[in-house]
């Protein structure tokens, strides 16, 4: 089994995400057009246009990676670990886990996935917090780091090297 490879990863996901954005944003131009011109707005039409572009094609990737990287951890575990049960986590206040594996006879895994190339710790308040709540599981962070560090009691693990230990060894 291989994970498929970030390059391959990004032409999917330009062809399915990145296609209707042009469409998407002539909509909201015309569904709401005072919101990218007007005689008092602080920034320019053309300012707004591309920051509503930058931010919905962020929002979009990282849902995508987060996706992607589920799909990859639950196929590499249905050839290795058949008996591991994924599921997440979500509270009423909108707070979330990602992805939580139930592994027999191991702590539960937390796992929050993130898309950033610079994980930090505030991206992972709300992990720290639920799992502290929860008690003892284990909790990692897979992004696009580059190296493996550590952020409090989170291990941070570039998303292929995590995957790899956590779901192929």
């Amino acid at each position: 089994m291989e994970i498929m490879e970030y390059k391959k990863f990004k032409q999917i996901f330009n062809e399915t995400i990145f296609e209707k954005s042009k469409a998407d944003l002539l909509e909201k131009i015309a569904n709401s057009p005072t919101r990218y011109i007007g005689l008092f707005r602080p920034t320019k039409p053309k300012a707004k246009i591309l920051q509503n572009l930058l931010q919905s094609h962020e929002i979009r990737f990282g849902d995508a990676f987060e996706h992607f990287i589920i799909n990859q951890c639950i196929q590499l575990a249905s050839y290795r670990h058949r008996n591991y049960r994924f599921t997440y986590l979500a509270t009423k206040d909108d707070a979330e886990i990602d992805l939580v594996v139930e592994r027999p006879g191991q702590k539960i895994l937390f796992i929050e996935i993130k898309s950033t190339t610079m994980v930090e710790r505030r991206h992972l308040s709300t992990l720290k917090t639920l799992a502290h709540d929860f008690g003892d599981c284990e909790v990692i962070c897979l992004s696009r780091d580059q190296y493996i560090k550590n952020i409090d009691d989170i291990r941070i693990y570039p998303w292929e090297v995590g995957i790899k230990k956590y779901f192929f060894d």
